[in-house]
């Protein structure tokens, strides 16, 4: 926990409660909801912006990219199936869905939706995150005021207490400029849109941006010039494409620039996508002159790590190359005994039995979706979860992100239930 995390001190748990615990008490007697009100009204009275309305107090979530319904990158009700607690999603207004010109006036014309997406299957209760494209030259002048009725009709058919909106999400990484949209008048956009959730108990309005893997903390300053203070939350898209060490600075980064945005320096965050890279290959060869030792020179794997065995090549569908009997294609086992770029293989997680090589092979390791930065223990989901949580009762949640053609993620595939068991344990030992 860093220092200026003063709301994660605040709320410590007696010995013995969990942090999920303290916080449904304090949303059963209203506490949370009372302090979230005051310090969201209290901020926007101090920086002039529209007051922004906290969301009802919750369980921190750890949800997922709902998807257009029955689409290739539907995966709440999959990943469901085996993370039970999965509770959150996210939905984006369709692409059709954004402003166009009228050629004959030059004016841009909202084509957003007026209706809150429908939840994921019936009875959800949990939050709900969804971003829309509302036009800049539309918030000001004569256009404000249907624009202000077209949202707050979208507002009205919120039903859920967890309604949590944005607009323009990841300005800064996905160039909108089309659109005539700017950081000047992105920031008019937030504070029209603040203002009027503000008149909806069960809708928080924030910017959601994106944490890019390059340049990070500048391109960070660059787009929180987008960013009204006093928003009811900030949000944002980070990746653990450079590895769970670069995507903690990243998402620290997106902290610390957050908090002197809030009169208390404790605003409302959400991760509102976050995902590991898609499997990574590794050539390896391994016989019988070096033992049952594996080299791998480009893998950096460490103790722990579960990898994939194929034989080369290729890596991930017949025909494979040959592998000893005693090494089954396909098949997960676990690092062990790293040494520099050597290593043994284990049936077992932390076994202490090597696996017999025999012949000898070459071949190709495939990563299961899991960073290798930063050790067992600490991979990304658990990571990015663990941050959110020392942040205090402010960290709203986390929503991961799952994509077909995703260079970041990919489609949800856990061949061996790694990345499951990563967010079942962030749902019931982290969050």
């Amino acid at each position: 926990m860093s220092d200026g995390d003063a709301d994660a001190r605040a709320a410590e748990a007696p010995s013995g409660v969990s942090r999920r615990e303290l916080l449904q008490v304090a949303g059963a007697v209203g506490l949370a909801t009372t302090a979230g009100g005051l310090a969201a009204t209290a901020g926007t009275a101090l920086f002039g912006a529209q007051p922004a309305r906290a969301a009802t107090a919750q369980i921190p979530f750890l949800g997922s990219y709902e998807g257009v319904p029955g689409g290739p990158n539907q995966w709440f009700n999959d990943i469901r199936a085996v993370v039970p607690g999965l509770n959150g999603y996210r939905q984006y207004d369709p692409a059709q869905n954004y402003p166009t010109q009228d050629p004959s006036t030059g004016n841009w014309v909202n084509h957003f939706a007026t209706q809150w997406p429908d939840d994921p299957y019936t009875g959800y209760a949990g939050p709900s995150v969804f971003s829309i494209y509302v036009a800049p030259t539309t918030v000001t002048g004569s256009q404000a005021t249907a624009t202000a009725a077209r949202v707050k009709q979208l507002m009205t058919s919120a039903r859920n207490p967890h309604s949590y909106l944005s607009a323009w999400h990841e300005y800064g990484n996905i160039d909108y400029s089309a659109y005539g949209v700017n950081a000047s008048n992105l920031y008019q956009v937030h504070k029209f849109l603040c203002g009027i959730a503000a008149q909806f108990p069960y809708v928080t309005y924030g910017p959601i941006l994106f944490a890019p893997g390059v340049h990070y903390h500048d391109s960070l300053v660059a787009n929180f010039q987008s960013c009204p203070p006093g928003m009811g939350f900030y949000g944002v898209d980070v990746y653990g494409n450079n590895g769970t060490s670069l995507g903690m600075q990243q998402l620290d980064s997106f902290i610390n620039l957050a908090k002197p945005l809030d009169p208390n320096d404790n605003p409302q965050l959400i991760v509102a996508e976050t995902n590991t890279p898609l499997p990574e290959s590794f050539p390896f060869s391994a016989g019988t002159s070096n033992g049952n030792w594996f080299n791998a020179p480009t893998a950096g794997f460490k103790n722990g790590q579960p990898v994939a065995v194929f034989g080369a090549p290729p890596p991930y569908s017949p025909p494979f190359g040959p592998l000893p009997d005693s090494i089954a294609q396909g098949e997960t086992y676990y690092v062990i005994n790293v040494s520099a770029n050597s290593f043994q293989l284990s049936d077992t997680y932390f076994g202490s039995t090597a696996v017999a090589v025999g012949s000898p092979c070459q071949g190709t390791f495939w990563t299961v979706p899991a960073p290798r930065d930063g050790g067992v223990g600490t991979g990304w989901y658990e990571s990015v979860c663990a941050r959110m949580a020392s942040y205090g009762p402010k960290g709203l949640g986390v929503l991961t992100f799952w994509n077909v053609d995703g260079e970041l993620s990919g489609g949800w595939v856990d061949p061996v239930g790694s990345t499951a068991a990563a967010l079942n344990n962030c749902i019931n030992n982290i969050l």
